[in-house]
């Protein structure tokens, strides 16, 4: 016998045991559609140790009278600031930054909704928040700052200086300055296309509507000739311009059939047989005649039916060809064909404009290329390719690993950043840091100069000169009184005048004589074969960067630069691995930089927190600044 689908092949595997007492052996848990949860508030939903309660701990502290001033009150009252606040920061601390990301948290996530107190917020709160506070919530970051200097945790002995490239929210591919006319004139072509098309489809409006007034010439023409219709319907027996009598003229039929001979006998013999049928004939007819006169005599019975057929013939007359073919209104056709144009030009009007920003900001810059969507993002070099993007730069105290300095620019390196970076740091804090950190980006002659102007403990690292094993220029000696090197073999190699290199910068020539060169014993270690003698072609500043290469080869040096990849570098990975921004979410340069200080923002009030969790003192409230925002 087949088996059934539910049926089980017998085992040999013992029964399974009794239990082995008779009490309950699963818990009762409550059900989902319990009507009440009783005995529970949202404040038991979250643990007391949990760091959101450390975060709105440390809100709490903030300053935020700026915003609630930017609220005139009227209408519907608004959630208050500090509130959408502490669940903006907290996101971020988390990684969720998008406002529905943020919504969704609210109601299901137990620690935002402890956060919000259990309402159900839209998502366009935090992105309309965002927007509108974007300047306050820089000024936030900078009470944070100072409350860690209050506090002790911020002591600027030693800080770490860095740039990192952050793409923009556009294509990847961004528009070259080689392709921008092209592009403009595609747009053009279809532009010009679009209006050609909407002026066709207002031509033959006008037509329609010319005639649609020609159309109902007669009216009344068309109404007498329906209520004709009606009144034929309803015309009585005794209508002289009807049939008075159908008998009658099955009579005169009668007197003319002799007029055909051949037929007459038959149709005589019909007749007669006709006639001579009973009533009780079921198949036949007892008179013709009378049967057509009471037919006559019912029809004036439904007048209400032939007069609204007369109606409708009158309704017919007025009936276009369209619509006696099934045709829908042709305008209806029309004002589609209509909208799409309009959304069609207005798309490409928007992207014409954003083509020509583009080019006005390659041509204003100096760039190649920018992104089409966001034209104020230059197409930047990361690690993930060429994609547009901005420069987002910090400052990170190594003690307490708080962001001390932040910003957001579009420049394509970080040669320029350094002075900017140091003057908000000492315009913040009205402190000079003991010591500053910083890669090989940062090297330039303006970096180097504003140390020493403002007489600032810098390290910044230097790149290698590749020389291929030969003789670098640190190997060379300078005579300040006769302004000339002295080459390892003795050689010397005076000022030969000044060349234009790298951007129409003047680097000034040594050179020594190739005579000196062509015997000399340290030839191969010094020159190719190729050469005559040897050339170094120094940038004006050289003394400086000479001075630079040789601290930071120094052991402090090294100390420093331990200490710069484990704080800052750290800090912007924090940034685009727990936090997720990798990406802005907001366009331009003003709404990344909004992005930038929340982030900072995060990261602060997150050290805070922890220090809260450790049972740290001095009280939040000790370390608010004196002035604030």
């Amino acid at each position: 016998m087949a088996m059934k689908l539910l049926d089980t092949p017998a085992s040999d595997t013992p029964p399974k045991p009794k239990p082995l007492s008779l009490g309950k052996r699963f818990r009762d848990v409550p059900s989902p559609q319990q009507g009440i949860l009783g005995g529970f508030s949202i404040d038991d939903w979250v643990e007391r140790d949990d760091m959101v309660r450390s975060v709105h701990a440390v809100i709490e502290t903030l300053d935020v009278s700026a915003m609630e001033d930017a609220y005139r009150g009227g209408g519907a009252p608004a959630y208050p600031p500090r509130y959408v606040l502490g669940l903006l920061v907290f996101g971020m601390i988390l990684g969720l930054r998008s406002g529905y990301e943020l919504q969704d948290a609210c109601k299901h996530d137990t620690r935002f909704v402890w956060l919000a107190g259990g309402e159900r917020l839209n998502h366009e709160l935090f992105t309309d928040f965002r927007r509108k506070f974007g300047e306050t919530i820089k000024k936030l970051w900078e009470q944070t700052v100072l409350a860690g200097i209050n506090g002790g945790f911020i002591t600027l002995e030693q800080l770490a200086i860095d740039g990192s490239k952050f793409a923009a929210n556009c294509k990847r591919k961004g528009v070259e300055a080689k392709d921008v006319d092209d592009l403009l004139d595609q747009v053009s072509a279809r532009i010009a296309k679009l209006l050609a098309e909407a002026e066709e489809i207002d031509a033959a409006r006008e037509r329609q509507a010319e005639a649609a007034q020609q159309a109902p010439e007669d009216p009344q023409g068309a109404a007498d000739q329906g209520q004709a219709g009606a009144n034929t319907a309803a015309q009585t027996p005794e209508d002289p311009q009807g049939a008075a009598d159908p008998s009658q003229a099955d009579a005169d039929t009668a007197q003319q059939a002799p007029e055909h001979p051949q037929c007459a006998p038959d149709q005589g013999q019909t007749d007669v047989d006709t006639a001579a049928q009973t009533p009780e004939d079921p198949q036949g007819i007892t008179d013709p005649s009378q049967a057509d006169a009471d037919t006559a005599q019912q029809a004036p019975e439904d007048p209400q039916g032939a007069a609204g057929q007369g109606q409708a013939d009158a309704d017919a007359a007025q009936e276009t060809p369209e619509e006696r073919q099934g045709v829908s209104d042709p305008s209806q056709a029309d004002a589609e064909r209509a909208l799409r144009v309009r959304e069609e030009l207005r798309r490409a009007e928007a992207q014409r404009q954003r083509l020509l920003e583009a080019k006005q900001a390659m041509e204003r810059n100096n760039w190649t290329a920018v992104g089409e969507t966001d034209p104020q993002a230059p197409v930047q070099k990361t690690q993930d390719g060429k994609r547009p993007g901005f420069n987002a730069q910090i400052a990170v105290d190594a003690d307490s690993r708080m962001v001390v300095g932040q910003f957001l620019t579009d420049a394509l390196n970080d040669t320029d950043q350094l002075a900017r970076m140091c003057q908000q740091i000492m315009d913040l804090t009205s402190t000079k840091p003991q010591l500053i950190c910083t890669d090989s980006g940062f090297a330039s002659e303006q970096s180097l100069r504003y140390l020493v102007r403002e007489h600032l403990n810098g390290y910044i690292n230097q790149q290698e000169p590749n020389n291929n094993g030969r003789f670098g220029h640190e190997h060379f000696s300078y005579d300040q009184h006769r302004d000339l090197y002295i080459c390892p073999a003795g050689h010397e190699l005076p000022y030969k005048g000044d060349k234009k290199l790298r951007g129409d910068k003047l680097h000034r020539q040594y050179r020594a004589s190739s005579k000196c060169c062509r015997n000399c014993p340290l030839r191969q270690r010094c020159i190719t074969d190729k050469a005559t003698y040897r050339q170094l072609v120094l940038v004006p500043h050289s003394e400086l960067v000479s001075a630079m290469r040789t601290k930071v080869a120094s052991d402090e040096g090294k100390q420093a630069m331990i200490m710069r990849s484990s704080t800052v570098e750290s800090t912007f990975g924090l940034m685009k691995a727990p936090m997720g921004m990798r990406q802005f979410l907001l366009r331009g340069v003003a709404g990344a930089a909004i992005e930038l200080s929340l982030a900072c923002l995060a990261i602060n009030v997150r050290k805070l927190a922890q220090w809260l969790l450790k049972g740290g003192t001095p009280s939040l409230l000790d370390m608010r600044p004196a002035t604030t925002a």
